[in-house]
């Protein structure tokens, strides 16, 4: 009948928004509009352009010593609690997360400035709050500025967006200088000069 049959295209819509929902929860939009694609359905293994991106990687200090003292299960909602707190920060800032690493965050910021405002708050809330532990939360952020190339990377059958350059490279050094320094920001001379 003609009323089935306009439930069932209601129902198969409804089922298209749930499904462009969830890819954009594996794909961040920002990812399909840097490549100049209209949908996740347009993206192909191999697709990339060079552009100009802050690079942005958090990490927690001492979450491995801490993955080993507790159970697993505990450390996995942990996990996700804090990085439920870190997102918006990073979108507040027009930044987007290019993956989660464990307990790292890699995020792309198109101005530096906004990076450096983000990785401040990122501090300031993550000083209020604390491990399952109980011990307080120490993170050290890494920003470095520059070219790099964004795009996907993988097999026919399994792709993943990325970033991939020196300057996602020296981001990634420079959060790890953090520990040496006893410091919980470091930026690159690039992102001071430009920011």
């Amino acid at each position: 009948t003609r009323q089935e049959a306009l439930r069932q295209e209601i129902a198969s819509r409804e089922k298209q928004e749930r499904l462009s929902l969830s890819f954009k929860r594996f794909v961040p939009g920002e990812f399909l509009k840097n490549l100049q694609k209209e949908s996740i359905l347009d993206i192909r293994q191999g697709d990339s352009i060079s552009c100009h991106m802050a690079v942005l990687f958090t990490d927690i200090r001492g979450f491995t010593n801490l993955s080993e003292k507790l159970e697993s299960e505990k450390v996995f909602t942990f996990l996700n609690q804090y990085l439920e707190k870190m997102e918006p920060i990073i979108q507040k800032y027009n930044g987007f997360i290019d993956k989660f690493i464990g307990d790292a965050i890699m995020a792309l910021f198109p101005d530096e400035s906004n990076a450096t405002l983000a990785a401040m708050e990122m501090v300031l809330v993550s000083n209020q709050i604390d491990l399952p532990d109980e011990s307080s939360l120490q993170v050290g952020i890494g920003i470095h500025a520059g070219e790099l190339i964004l795009g996907t990377i993988g097999s026919p059958s399994r792709i993943d967006t990325t970033v991939i350059g020196d300057t996602v490279n020296l981001a990634s050094r420079i959060e790890s200088l953090n520990k040496q320094y006893g410091t919980k920001i470091l930026v690159s001379g690039d992102v001071i000069k430009n920011g």
